[in-house]
């Protein structure tokens, strides 16, 4: 008799079935763990990165996913977006197929050893400037990264980012907006307990978490950086307001997301200037570039030519 037994920790099938995922993109691709040294911990870091259109003229396009996702939340962009540029995509490190170092349990150090991964990360293969485009947590780690690397961002696009908001304010009124989703409220208890995502992994079995174990392996830098699963312990609202002028936002929110958008009206109010813009697109919720996939992309790619406008000599 066979005895039932779950491996939850594949990486040979995860990256068989991103393989799988990546043929159908037309741009010429590599794909490559690039080693930044020891960056965090005491093993050398490697970083699963996908470059298509290596040889593009425009400037480089970074794409940044959140929490317990991987590069392949990306693949309804990034081909259209490599007609004109090179375009990075990572696993970000305790994600997909990087390595999953010990983070510091100081949110702010965590935040700084993932920001010093994705500065390491692209010296090592040869672009000091690019358009970053982060979703949800990794809005937030895009956010964080422009603080510490201003001279290095052409264009920050903020796709539905988690962690702006300051919990002694209240949230947005927005109508269309919806409850946080039950799932995530989940997160939010487990959380006061342990890394949030323990339950997870142990009931893989009987989840979707079993098409996507090999990304929960261990305490990660997020569960750290969060108060809870709704805020951050440094929030990024005032903080974004110490960007020079010269970085311009892009906010793209989906209508009927659960996250509060008030953050980015604020800032783009306060800014008072042409460089930042808000995009709320209707039928979309928190995963916005899915959901509105091509009126997504025409937003970022205007938001790499009036980078590029503003950037030119």
């Amino acid at each position: 008799m066979m005895a039932f037994q779950w491996c939850p920790t594949s990486m040979k099938l995860r990256i068989s079935s991103e393989e799988k995922l990546l043929e159908g993109l037309t741009a010429p691709k590599e794909v490559r763990l690039v080693n930044i040294g020891r960056c965090v911990g005491e093993t050398d870091n490697l970083i699963r990165t996908l470059i298509l259109n290596k040889d593009g003229t425009g400037t480089p396009a970074l794409f940044i996913h959140g929490f317990a996702a991987a590069l392949t939340t990306w693949l309804l962009n990034i081909d259209a977006l490599a007609r004109d540029r090179p375009v990075i995509v990572i696993d970000v490190l305790s994600f997909g197929g990087s390595s999953r170092p010990k983070f510091s349990s100081d949110a702010r150090e965590a935040e700084d050893q993932i920001v010093k991964s994705i500065a390491l990360l692209m010296t090592t293969i040869g672009y000091e400037k690019f358009i970053l485009i982060g979703h949800s947590m990794g809005g937030f780690l895009s956010s964080a990264f422009a603080l510490k690397h201003p001279d290095r961002v052409v264009h920050l696009v903020l796709a539905d980012p988690w962690g702006f908001p300051d919990p002694g304010e209240p949230p947005g009124n927005d109508a269309a907006q919806l409850h946080t989703p039950l799932w995530w409220k989940l997160l939010d208890l487990l959380h006061r307990l342990a890394n949030p995502l323990f339950l997870l992994r142990a009931v893989g079995p009987f989840t979707m978490t079993r098409r996507c174990g090999s990304y929960l392996y261990r305490k990660s830098a997020f569960h750290s950086m969060m108060v809870n699963s709704n805020y951050a312990r440094f929030p990024m609202v005032d903080r974004i307001m110490k960007l020079p002028p010269l970085v311009p936002i892009t906010f793209i929110y989906g209508v009927n997301s659960w996250i509060d958008r008030q953050p980015g009206r604020s800032i783009k109010e306060r800014w008072n200037g042409p460089t930042v813009k808000l995009n709320v697109l209707h039928g979309a919720g928190h995963h916005v570039y899915a959901d509105r996939s091509a009126e997504f992309n025409h937003i970022v790619m205007a938001a790499c030519v009036l980078g590029e406008l503003l950037h030119s000599p």
